[in-house]
């Protein structure tokens, strides 16, 4: 669950409420600051899907971190939505999302090292602070993959994003 400026809830599990009795899927359910639901939506398909949390993005709306199983695959999937924030209409999902980049030292002091792990031709760096504000960018081309960051900001929980071409990529560091 999380909540807006407004005082509105959001809130993420699971129901079969949506999708006429069927499978379970992942609920999403806006209510106002009372606790009166405002819209629900579901998503998911023939097996269960879950949502397990909720938070606000960066670009107005919020990701989904959820996970759909099924009886015929063995493994869990594992899966990350991204939906607005006025009716929950779904703008992105990223399925089985692995994570392109590494962060080291974590928590730093504000400096510190992003690895994509690998020979990149041009990519951008961004820090965003917990609200999203822009904090930090940089643009690189013809990498080793390394890239040293040192700023001089608040300590907090930030994001960093790793954009090369059409991906992108987020994690979180703790600045102290």
């Amino acid at each position: 669950m999380t909540e807006n400026s407004s005082g509105e809830f959001f809130l993420t599990g699971y129901s079969n409420t949506f999708n006429g009795g069927q499978a379970m899927d992942l609920a999403l359910i806006k209510t106002d600051a009372n606790g009166n639901q405002l819209w629900g939506r579901g998503y998911g398909g023939q097996g269960v899907d879950i949502g397990y949390s909720i938070i606000p993005s960066i670009n107005n709306g919020y990701y989904i971190v959820g996970k759909y199983f099924d009886v015929e695959f063995s493994d869990d999937q594992y899966y990350l939505l991204h939906v607005d924030a006025v009716f929950g209409g779904l703008s992105s999902i990223i399925e089985d999302a692995a994570i392109d980049f590494s962060i080291f030292p974590n928590p730093s002091n504000g400096k510190f090292w992003v690895s994509i792990g690998q020979q990149a031709e041009a990519y951008q760096v961004r820090l965003y602070s917990i609200v999203g504000d822009l904090v930090y960018e940089a643009n690189h081309s013809n990498s080793n993959g390394f890239e040293a960051i040192d700023v001089n900001i608040a300590k907090g929980v930030y994001f960093v994003e790793m954009l090369q071409g059409a991906r992108s990529f987020r994690k979180k560091i703790v600045i102290n």
